[in-house]
Order: C-alpha cells, then structure tokens, then sequence
C-alpha cells in the first residue's frame, strides 16, 4: 500500500514521538531507581500498590525467587520427651566453634591442638560503617506480615535490621532469621517462618508468613555433672523457673557457662542441653549434662627473663586463658608470639612466649 507524503509525515512523526516517550520514560526510571532508599515508610506503606486482599494467615500467592527453600516447622514433642536443642535452635552449628586463639606449636597434630578460645559472643562486633549502613537500610524496610496474632507488625519491624549491601536471598535469610530470633527470645519457642519473600526494593518490601505456634514459660531446669562449681555459680547464667522461655537467652548461657568451665582450665568441657515441651501445661524444660573433662594444668613455661616477673603462671598451675589473654594485653607480646601446646591424654598445657613462627 502506498502512502501519500502527508500521512507518511504524519507516520514518521508518531514514531519519533514514541521513540522520545520512550527514552524520557527510561531515564525517569532509572532516576527513581538510584534515588536514595529512605524513601517515607509511612506514606509507602499506606499505598493502594502494597494493599493485598488475604487476610492474615492465608498463603502467598506469590513463588519463592530462585534458590529459596520452602521449609516446614521442626516436629517437637508434644508429650514431654526430651528433645535435641537443635528443632529449637536458631543456628544448630553454633556450639561447634573451636577456632583458635594462639598458634599451637605442632598444629596438625590431634592431640596437641591450639587453644581455643573462649565462645564468640552472639553478637558479632561491628565496625560503624557497617552499623550506620544497617541504621540506614532498616529504615528502608516494608515488612508485609501474615499470620502474626501475639505482635504486630511494626513490634516485629523494629526488631529487624538488613545486612549491608543487601541482595534479594541475603535480605530474606535475614528476615527470616531475624522474626525467628524474634519470637523465640518472647516463649514461642515452636514459632516457624514458612515463607519469606523479597518483593519489591528501593525500599525493600518482604513478605513474611509466620506460624507463631504457643508461648511457653520455663517450668523445669536441671543441671547434672557439675563439680567443679557450685550450684548457684551454674543457675547464675540461667532464667529463673516461670519465666518466659528466651531459647537464644538460653544458648547464650550454654555459652558463657561453657566459657567459664574453660577459663578454670577444663578446656574439654562439654555441655549438652535437652529440651521439650508439655503443651497441656504451657511448660518448657530444659536438661543440661555437663562432661567436664580433665582440668589442664601447665607443665612448662618458656618466657623471656623481662617478662617472668609478670608472667601469671607456674608449673603446675590450672591453665586460664583469660589470665593469659591479660599477660599479652598488659606485656603487648602479641598473641601470634605466644604459643600454647596443648596435650589432651596428659591434661597438660605448654606455653611459649616470644617464639618466631
């Protein structure tokens, strides 16, 4: 079909007029996308777009982004048999870290490890521009909640910080772990995470379907195996019975009571919790077996002359680590010149200062 000269003008100017839409539509949403994330949560969050039709509790209709995993809640027991602390835990493998604090003189030798040191603490150390990094994208956080009854949205919101330079599956591991956290330090020690999806960012938008389960209260602690410290030093680092049941409270005192045996030289010290619940009573127990092992005391000691006034051991002394963490501290030797040679069989401990490695 021909065109006559004023429509084919007529053609050629709808087009270029798309092609500019076009290009100025592009740059306008490349201009919102660099814009700075604190975008107003308030005004977002009231937004006819972000407004969903389900009511709290039902499923998402919306598919995991690649790579997520659907998880379903451990099975506890709902007769009072003990359980292993791993269905409640946050993060089974935290016990596990025995990363060492001094060189060991024969390190691939079993059994002459490196010290180790004392449990990380929980809460990591941050520098500040990781911290104000996390103060600026939490402020970029639309939580979009289903099926929370105990706690609000907002409550569960302000309990939530993002990770810096956040990605989609680094948000919703965050997220999820983090509402977990959450709940199980308030008594909902069953409290699942069935789904947590990123949908939207600049800000962040992450939906969370939560299954709260029961609260529980401690009804029960027992602690068995202890010798080397009295009772009350032991039930110190624990909650009072009745009390709301904080299981990350409770990892935490698995794991100063754990650094405390090491620091009086039981450095094999065990500690093995069991848990459970009776639901007909609301009632949480908590069981925890100590295995001390043998107290490690320090059989020879190599220390330049200027520093053996200082030194806080002698031959035959139990090995504490923090005593020695405070001789490098105060004498600035540097650990990587301290070396611990550690015999388990024997339950004895060599020490080094000033060697070269």
């Amino acid at each position: 079909m021909n065109i006559t000269p004023p429509k084919r003008k007529i053609a050629v100017a709808i087009l270029v007029a798309a092609g500019i839409v076009t290009v100025l539509l592009l740059a306008f949403l490349k201009w919102q996308e660099g814009q700075d994330t604190s975008t107003d949560i308030a005004s977002a969050e009231s937004s006819p777009f972000l407004e969903d039709s389900r009511n709290p509790g039902e499923s998402s209709s919306g598919q995991p982004l690649q790579g997520q995993q659907e998880l379903s809640p451990p099975e506890l027991n709902e007769s009072g048999v003990n359980m292993d602390p791993a269905d409640f835990s946050l993060n089974s493998n935290r016990h596990n870290s025995n990363s060492p604090s001094y060189p060991a003189l024969n390190q691939p030798s079993r059994s002459q490890k490196a010290l180790g040191s004392a449990e990380s603490s929980s809460s990591a150390v941050r520098s500040d521009s990781t911290a104000d990094r996390e103060r600026e994208t939490v402020d970029s956080l639309i939580l979009l909640t289903y099926g929370n009854r105990a706690y609000s949205t907002d409550q569960i919101k302000a309990s939530i910080r993002l990770p810096g330079h956040p990605t989609p599956a680094s948000v919703e591991q965050s997220v999820r772990e983090q509402v977990l956290e959450f709940y199980k330090a308030r008594g909902f020690v069953q409290a699942w995470v069935s789904k947590a999806n990123a949908i939207g960012f600049s800000p962040w938008t992450v939906e969370v379907e939560i299954e709260e389960g029961d609260s529980f209260v401690l009804g029960w602690l027992e602690i068995e195996g202890v010798s080397a410290l009295s009772p009350d030093e032991v039930l110190e680092f624990y909650p009072q019975v009745g009390a709301i049941v904080d299981w990350p409270g409770l990892e935490r005192a698995d794991s100063q009571l754990r650094s405390r045996y090491r620091d009086l030289g039981y450095l094999n010290v065990k500690i093995k919790p069991r848990a459970g619940t009776m639901p007909a009573k609301g009632e949480f127990f908590y069981k925890i077996r100590v295995e001390e092992g043998p107290l490690y005391r320090v059989r020879s000691i190599t220390v330049p002359t200027s520093l053996a006034s200082i030194f806080p051991f002698q031959s035959g002394d139990p090995f504490r680590e923090s005593l020695l963490d405070q001789f490098v501290m105060n004498s600035k030797v540097g650990k990587d010149s301290v070396l611990v040679d550690r015999f388990d069989r024997q339950g004895i401990v060599d020490i080094v200062v000033g060697a070269e490695h």
